[in-house]
């Protein structure tokens, strides 16, 4: 009886979880062509960003975008090519004066690219550039952390 319990407590959680997601969090808005060497910024503050579909973002953009994940990050590494690390969906943006975006933000000017963790990280703010041409998923309804 007390695993029964557990597990309808542990449903109802990760339904509650679904429904915020879908309510609070951000939604797919199409996709852009990036075009190869264009410069983009990582966006602070995305980490509380409510998941499509509860997705791991890396994800979210192989479905909408309809591509799937090939070797490394899209971001050009430090010997001047594609860095081969693994993947992350991370949230960007291709104007540096909105690396910290508002929660809420509906300018649909947020994206998804295939980066990895060195360059997701919260405190990467510096210009990174594309490798190639690759597809961005858009996103609108942004819910990450609001910096003012």
């Amino acid at each position: 009886m007390k695993k029964i319990k557990v597990k309808a407590v542990v449903l109802a959680v990760l339904l509650c979880l679904v429904i915020v997601s879908v309510v609070f969090g951000s939604d797919p808005d199409g996709v852009k062509l990036v075009r190869k060497n264009t410069p983009f910024w990582n966006v602070v503050g995305s980490t509380d960003d409510f998941k499509i579909d509860g997705l791991p973002w890396i994800e979210a953009w192989e479905r909408e975008t309809e591509l799937e994940r090939t070797v490394g990050c899209i971001a050009v590494g430090s010997a001047g090519r594609r860095c081969n690390e693994p993947m992350h969906g991370g949230h960007v943006v291709f104007d540096s004066s909105l690396v910290y975006p508002k929660a809420g933000a509906t300018d649909h000017r947020i994206f998804i690219l295939p980066i990895c963790q060195n360059h997701n990280i919260h405190t990467n703010t510096r210009e990174m550039r594309t490798a190639e041409s690759i597809k961005a998923l858009k996103l609108k309804n942004y819910s990450g952390t609001q910096y003012y």
